[in-house]
Formats: C-alpha cells, structure tokens, sequence
C-alpha cells in the first residue's frame, strides 16, 4: 500500500505539473472554514421537520430536503439554505493550497463560494460556472464548475428533484463534467468513501462514464485501508489513497509532516482529517528535497522510538529504514546493508568526505549517537554498502543506554537464584522517581525468574496502571502481554479457582487496541511489537534456526566424507541466537516456557555440537588444520542454553547423535560452569526451570577437557546435590560413568569422606527412608567405578568405621533400616576397600550365618547371605547351610508372589547352577516351580520360553552365562528384542549384524 500511494502521488504531481488534472472538490473541505458537511445540512431541514435522522440511507438525504420543499415551499427553503451556507466565512488554507496546486479546472459540489474567494487571491485565472448559459460566454479556457449550482443562483442541487431533473436543468454543465473526467486525470479532495454525497456522486459518475473515465484519486484521510472497498472503488475506475495509512508507513512523509506541524496555516485547521488533507496536498505541492541533516533526521525518526527496548532485532532495523537486508556475521563482523535507491547515494557522499562527514555529526551529534546506539541493540556494529565498501566502524561506541540490570543478567546465566533476590529486595527498597516504571517492570522479571508469579503478576499490573497513566502504551503492552504469558504459567501452578480474577484479566487484554494508541511516529514500534506478540519473529527465527542447523548437517556430512564445505551458517546460527535471547530477556518478556522460543535457541545448541564434532576424512585434500570450517571449541552461552532449554536426554543424544566423547571448552565456560552447578544445586524450581539443570552442567562438564581439580570441586558440590535434591539419581549414574570414561582419575580424587558422612548422619537423624533405595543405588555405582581405578582415600577410613559400626548397631537391634544399608551399601563397599578393613563387613556376614541376629528379618538376612557370595564377599560353608536350612523349613510355605521370597528362590537357582552354594535335590526340584527365572535357570531345555524375560541373563553369574547364551530359545529372543529398539530404517542392515554377531550360537 506504501508503494501505491506514493507512487500516485508522484502520478498526480506529474499531472498537475503538465496541466493534465483537475480537482474535485466536496464538502470536506469547506467544513475546516465552518460550512455544515452535507450530512449537517440534511440534519438541519429534518430537524425542522421533526424526522429521526439516524441511519439515513442515500436516498434519504436526498427525500429529507425535498419533504422540506414540499411542506414550507420554495421560499423558506432557500431561505434554510441561506442560514445554512455562511457567506461571511473565509477560504481556509486547504483552499488556498488547492489553487497553488494549479489544477487545469475545479470541479466542486458545494454551494458556498471559498473556492472562488480563494482564486480571487491569487494570480490564477478562471472562469466561473454556476449554470449551463456561464460555459458559452467563458473567457478563459480553465474553470471552475459548480456542478450542484450555487446558492446565490438558487439553482441547488440538493432535494430529489433537484437530482431527478438534473441532466434537463444542467445538460451543459453535466456534458462538460463527463468530458473533463473523461480527459483528465481527477483528485477528489473533501470526500470520503462514507459520504452520503460522494456515493451518489459515485453512481452519477459510474452510470455516465462507465470504463471511459480517465486516472482517478481519492484522497480519504479519515479512514485506513479496506480491501474491499478499496477493490470496490478501483474496479470502476477510482483508486483510493489512504493518507493515515501512508503516516504510519514511510518515515520520509513523517519528516515532512512534523516540518509542516509548525507552519500557522496548519494550526488554524481544526479537524484532524483537515489536517491530514492539507499535510498530503502540501505534500503533492512541494516534492521535499532531502539533505544529509534530513536523512539523519528521517533515520531517527525511525528509530529512536525504539528507545524504549533494551534490545532490538536486527529484522526490526530493516523494517524500519527500508534497508534490504541485514549481514550480521560473526565470523565476518556485524554488517547492515542500506543499499536501496534512496540511501546509496546519500550514503556514499557523506563517507567519501571525511570533511563532510565529520560536519554532519558535529550539527546532528545526539540523532547520530541515538541512531548509532539503536543499531548497537540489534547486534550491528558496521555499515556498508551492498558491495562491501564504504564502511564504517562503530563497535567501539559505549552504550549507555541498556535498561536492562547487568546483576540481572549475570544472575540469570550463571542461575544465582541468591543473587537475583538480592536485586529484587534492592528494586523494591529504592524505586526512583524517574523512570520508577521501568524498575517496576525489572522487579516483576526478577519475580517471574524466581518462580514467583503472583508477585510478578501483581507488578505488572503496577507497570500497566503507570504506563497507561504516562502514556507509555510501548511499556504497558509489554507488561499486558507478559500478563497473558503468565497467567499461563500461574494456572499450571495454581488452580484456577484460586485467582479468577487473574484468569478474567488476561482475557480481556486489548493488544492490538493498546499499540492502536501509539503515536503515528511510533506505529512502525507498534507493528514490530504486534509481530513479537503473535509469534510471528519467534516462527520466523524457528524455521531460519533450523535451516542453520541442517546446512551444518551437510557441511559436516560433505567434510567427514571427503570434501569441501564452507558456509557461514555457523556464524549466522551464533548472532541469531545471541541477538534472539538479548532481545527477549533484555526486554523483559516472559515466553522461556513456549517450545517456539525454546526451539530457537535447542536448534542453536545442536548447530553449535554438530559442528564441534566435525572431524575431516583423513588425507582430506579440501581441508588443512587452519582452515575454520567448525566450532573449535564451545562457550559459556552455549552450555547455558542447553541447561536451561534442553532436557538431560537430548543432551546426551547429542554425543552419541554425533559420535563424540568430549568436547573442547573455552576459557569463560570452564570458568563460568562450576559457578552454575553451585547455583543451580540450590535452586527453587519454577514451572520453565527444569529440574535437570544441575545434572546437564554436571554432564557437560564430566564430558569436557576441563581441568581436573575444576571437575573434581564441581563433582563435590554435585554429589551433596544428589543427597539432598532427591530426584533423578539415574542421571548422576551416567555422569558417573561419563566421569569415568573421559578421566578415571577424577574419582579417584573426590572427596568420599564427606559423601559416607551425610549417609552416617541420615542414618543419626532417621530422615534416610526416603532417600535410601536411589542414594545406595548410587553409591553401588561409585563403588563398582571405583574399583576400575583403585582403592577409597585412607583418610576415609574412620569414617567408614564408624557406618559400619552403626550399621552394625541397628543389624544387631534387628532395625530394618541396618539390614537394608548393610544389603546394599556395604556389600558393595567391601570391593572397594583394603583387605584389612573388610573384616567388619566380613564378621557381620559370619554372624549372620551362624543365626547369630534373632528378629522378623530372617528372609533379608538370608538374601544379604546370597548377595554376599554373589560378590565374593564370602564363601564359607556356613552360608550354603544356613540357606539350605531356611529354604528347607520354608519351601512349602513360600508363595512366587511374594516378592522377598521369590527373590531368595531365584538368587538360590543362580547361585546354585554356578556351584557357589549345594542345594539338595529335593529343595532344586521344589524351587524349580515356584518362579520363572528358577525354572528358566534349573531346567533351560522343559521351560517355556514364552515365559522368557531378556534381562534375567544379567542375574545369572558369569561362570555360566555362557551355556544360557547359547541356548537357541535365548538367541532367537534376543535377536527379536533388539531388532524391536532398532529404527525401521537399519532393520535390514542390523538383521544381518546380528546374523553375523550369533551365528553358529557363538
């Protein structure tokens, strides 16, 4: 539509400038000098009558002056007329400025004569027609034509007969008209397409030109773009332009309308649409010549509305100035392109002289700064031309003008929940006078980052109350906005009967009727903001992010497989990512929840990986050591992106989706990372702040070449984490083992004692129970890793001494809670121990034996017998015949539903198949039924294998696991399960590998 009107304008000046147009001139324009619009006048003869005015179709108001005629006669009509139609006003400016437009002929619809008054002042000639006898007696070939008579002549064209009988009455004057429309081209000025009189004067036209009417303009500046009646209109032959859609859309015409705000003949219009019409005319007068002073001015119009944001992106920029692109490479420096018609040369002439350059900022010093900061906020540091040249740097220039706490953001990345309460207390104890707004919005945002959304939502409301106050509909719909976010997080945590007034306040939220209220120099701020409110940046930023990602993809396919690829993807992947998240969370805006945002900045993660893990094809000719063609090594950014948006899941598909043990860390991530594991392990979760943050940092880091005494510390801070956060203890297993694979000695130098102390002071306090089945199962985990590289610190020896004395205590108290500790930590323990410390563990056992503990606990004190000769911990005789003598008064009694017993029954098959304890035969043939696995494991070749569980094999000692994998049931079994977890796509290829891994039932 921009690109429409101007390019009319232009149609029209050229016109006017070769004596090819005409003016048409309605009521509109007389009603700035006080004239009664045409609806006023009708409302006036139906006030006399006494008619309800309201919703008058078109050929009412012609019906309402003829019933006036009809009742009072000619006399009192014209006499209402007269009354009506003030002949002691004056022309205003928009008449003035018609005449200086020099149209070749005026045509004109109203009865008053401002139009001629106005003529009669200035050196313009023109004959003056007001009946059908004034056209043969003209003396000049120009005119103005009253085509609805004049008042003076009483010859109005107003009632219904007056339009019945107009082709008889004004044959001249009408067969003139068509010929003028039909030769020139037309601007219709003082019309709208709601005028009563413009319609008919519409259907007049389109019945008696039809398709033959020559270029026609509507000038509306009362109302925005329709389509369809813009379609309506231009169809038959009338283009309309829209004049308040032009203010919000090109700065060039807001430049030309705040110089024209301070002429006086612009104050002395009072109407709004008045205003408007004589800004566009003025407009169409006078082609405004542009100067570097004006270019400055025009680009910050543009952009200093944008002042209110922290941070901008740089497709804002583009929108803004009209540029056609935005290079913000990293590798290459940041670059905005302004290489449309209308910049190039302005540009290459201020910096192609020093001088000149040097002038134009010295006159326009805090435009130039403003501007050079604006750009600054989307990432852009360098402007040049499309073909490179003409650049100019300006990295160095110091913003001052982020509104955005630095504390908060260092609190944020490095997740110091402590830190941001600091601020919080600070922002809420020191509100300043000025700019309190603001701080509001900041305390708010640190609420909302601490999971406190009832208080965040409360200071919303204060931000939106004040910025309405103000004025400041940028700031306010930025606080609505974040309501509508987070009443959506608020009704995940709360329920929604608890606040229905927030529910009913979100609701009702107005967006598009706030920034409706901007200023027409910041509708451009309002546009951009509508498109950050509906999600249009964030797809926009999701489908480029994923294209980055893909291109990586097939750079680091085409160089793993021998050849050569280089793009910039990677870098384009990096500022977008990082201008994306300074522009969300440096304004303030609470979306970190929604999977578009979140999958902006994971697809930025996975670009960063997958080309970290680029490893050339070896004797690849393409690629030399020095060539950047991949992410080197990983920053701090990166790693907190993937904490804080990615799940420990996909972060660990991301080693094995791109064949990599390690990664190479760079210097702030190393120094940043343990910093964040500290935080994050104390945090209070909220609804968007998963809970697996510490455990991804901790991965991370067990998978990086960070330094081992930095690994070590963090794994210390990690371990009391685990202890003490209760969840998710399968993932400390993995890192664990991550630990172990990348730096085994790392283990070896954690600190053991403090991790055996929290245990013996659960075990004081009794506050274990919850934690104990995942707490051993981790500590079983240390120990087995352990074991790989050598033995506990001794300075971990009277430590250990005292659990296994406590542990010993309860055993000997029959407390179920000894047993259980005894089970599963100090078997466990032993392994890892020196010889000469075992024999407490080991005494325990032997009395264990020898029935030496009474209590209810028989059945576990038997299982701990069997788990003891499972690890080797023991092997007397003892042990054989204390199980033969439990299962031997048991037997009948045991039911293979009860879990403790059937458990015994299969760890009893087990290790009497592989000889580690002697059962009777008559004790083999009764267990031999009472669960599945003993029968699979007593007697593999009568079982039914439709009974068959694959992860029995892993119970059965390894002595004898061989004969069972042998087994043809077994294979066939487990070939099936695992093509079942294999993708569709290597079904084929891993059937044959498995036919390979089997065959001959190796």
């Amino acid at each position: 539509m921009k690109k429409f009107i101007l390019t009319s304008i232009e149609k029209i000046r050229n016109s006017l400038g070769s004596g090819k147009a005409i003016v048409f001139v309605g009521s509109g324009v007389s009603l700035n000098s006080g004239m009664p619009s045409w609806s006023e006048l009708v409302q006036k003869f139906a006030n006399e009558l006494d008619v309800d005015s309201n919703n008058l179709s078109s050929d009412d108001y012609i019906k309402i002056p003829q019933y006036y005629y009809n009742e009072r006669g000619s006399k009192e009509y014209f006499d209402l007329l007269r009354q009506s139609v003030d002949c002691r006003l004056k022309p205003n400016p928009i008449h003035n400025v018609i005449v200086k437009l020099n149209p070749w002929h005026i045509i004109t619809t109203n009865f008053d004569s401002l139009i001629e008054s106005s003529v009669d002042e200035s050196d313009t000639k023109y004959h003056l027609v007001k009946e059908n006898k004034d056209i043969a007696y003209g003396d000049s070939n120009r005119m103005i034509i009253k085509m609805h008579g004049d008042i003076d002549t009483c010859n109005t064209v107003l009632k219904e007969d007056d339009y019945l009988s107009y082709s008889s009455n004004f044959r001249l004057i009408e067969n003139t008209v068509k010929t003028l429309l039909s030769s020139y081209t037309t601007i219709f000025v003082g019309f709208s397409t709601d005028d009563p009189n413009f319609k008919i004067l519409y259907q007049w036209v389109k019945n008696e030109l039809g398709l033959h009417m020559n270029e026609a303009y509507l000038i509306d500046t009362s109302r925005t773009y329709s389509k369809l009646l813009f379609d309506y209109y231009k169809s038959r032959g009338i283009k309309t332009l829209y004049i308040k859609d032009l203010e919000k859309m090109d700065q060039d015409y807001c430049l030309f309308l705040s110089r024209i705000a301070l002429e006086e003949e612009y104050k002395q219009i009072g109407a709004d649409s008045g205003k408007r019409l004589y800004a566009v005319l003025q407009y169409i007068l006078n082609k405004p010549a542009v100067s570097f002073s004006d270019h400055v001015a025009k680009l910050y119009n543009a952009l200093e509305p944008y002042a209110k944001l922290n941070a901008l992106l740089p497709s804002m920029i583009v929108e803004a100035i009209g540029g056609k692109a935005v290079h913000n490479y990293r590798a290459h420096g940041d670059l905005t392109i302004l290489n449309n018609n209308e910049y190039y040369k302005f540009y290459v002439e201020l910096f192609d002289d020093g001088k000149r350059w040097r002038n134009v900022f010295k006159e326009n010093r805090v435009k130039l700064t403003t501007i050079l900061k604006t750009l600054k906020k989307a990432g852009i540091n360098t402007l040049c031309l499309s073909d490179g040249s003409h650049k100019f740097r300006f990295n160095n220039l110091k913003d001052d003008s982020l509104g955005f706490p630095s504390e908060m953001f260092d609190s944020i990345i490095t997740f110091d929940n402590e830190k941001l309460e600091l601020l919080l207390n600070k922002l809420l104890s020191g509100m300043p006078i000025e700019d309190r707004t603001a701080h509001v919005l900041s305390a708010a945002y640190c609420h909302y980052k601490l999971g406190n959304y009832i208080e965040s939502y409360a200071e919303l409301k204060r931000v939106s109350a004040e910025s309405h106050k103000a004025k400041d509909y940028i700031l306010m719909a930025i606080a609505e906005f974040n309501i509508k976010l987070l009443s959506f997080y608020i009704k995940v945590n709360h329920p929604k009967s608890d606040f229905p007034e927030i529910w009913s306040y979100a609701d009702k939220i107005d967006l598009d009727g706030i920034l409706s209220r901007l200023a027409p120099s910041q509708r451009h701020v309002g546009m951009a903001l509508k498109k950050v409110f509906d999600f249009d940046y964030v797809n926009e930023y999701l489908v480029r992010s994923n294209s980055k990602y893909e291109a990586v993809l097939n750079q680091k396919s085409m160089i793993e497989s021998g050849g050569a690829s280089f793009n910039s993807a990677l870098a384009e992947q990096h500022t977008n990512a990082t201008t994306f998240y300074l522009f969300v969370v440096t304004n303030f805006i609470m979306m970190d929840a929604y999977t578009q945002y979140r999958g902006v900045l994971v697809d930025y993660v996975r670009t960063i990986f997958a080309s970290h893990s680029i490893t050339p094809a070896e004797k690849n000719p393409f690629i030399s050591p020095d060539d950047h063609f991949k992410a080197s090594e990983i920053d701090y950014f990166c790693i907190f992106i993937a904490a804080n948006c990615m799940t420990f899941d996909d972060v660990s598909a991301m080693f094995s989706n791109n064949s990599m043990d390690r990664i190479v860390l760079s210097k702030d991530a190393c120094d940043n990372m343990i910093l964040a594991i500290e935080n994050s392990s104390k945090h209070k979760f909220s609804f968007f702040n998963q809970p697996n943050t510490t455990h991804i940092l901790m991965l991370l880091l067990a998978r990086s070449n960070a330094d081992h005494v930095l690994v070590q510390n963090a794994l210390n801070i990690y371990l009391q984490y685990i202890v003490t956060a209760k969840r998710n203890y399968e993932y400390a297993s993995i890192i664990l083992a991550s630990l172990n694979k990348n730096s085994p000695s790392i283990l070896s130098g954690f600190d053991f004692e403090h991790f055996v102390q929290l245990l013996l002071n659960m075990c004081i306090a009794g506050h274990f129970d919850v934690l104990f089945d995942e707490f051993s199962r981790l500590l079983r985990n240390i120990f087995y890793i352990s074991a790989e590289y050598g033995k506990i610190y001794e300075k971990s020896a009277i430590t250990i001494d005292s659990f296994l004395c406590r542990v010993d205590a309860l055993i000997s108290s029959d407390d179920i809670h000894g047993y259980r500790l005894f089970q599963y930590i100090c078997i466990d323990m032993c392994a890892v121990l020196p010889i000469s410390e075992r024999s407490h563990i080991e005494s325990v056992i032997s009395n264990i034996a020898i029935d030496k503990y009474d209590g209810v606990y028989e059945s576990i004190r038997i299982d701990i017998l069997l788990e003891a000769l499972r690890s080797s911990v023991a092997c007397s005789e003892d042990i054989s015949k204390r199980v033969v003598e439990y299962l031997t008064k048991n037997i009948n009694k045991i039911d293979q539903y009860d879990a403790d017993y059937s458990e015994i029954i299969s760890n009893a098959s087990a290790l009497h198949v592989a000889k580690l304890i002697v059962l009777p035969d008559s004790i083999v043939d009764k267990i031999s039924t009472r669960t599945d696995f003993s029968g699979f494991v007593i007697n593999p070749a009568g079982f039914n294998y439709a009974k068959f569980k694959i992860e029995w094999l892993r119970y059965i000692p390894e002595s004898v696991l061989g004969k069972y994998l042998k087994n043809s049931n077994v294979i066939t079994l487990v070939k099936n399960d695992l093509m079942r977890m294999m993708p569709a796509r290597f079904k084929f290829f891993y059937r044959r590998l498995l036919d390979v891994y089997f065959q001959d039932g190796d």
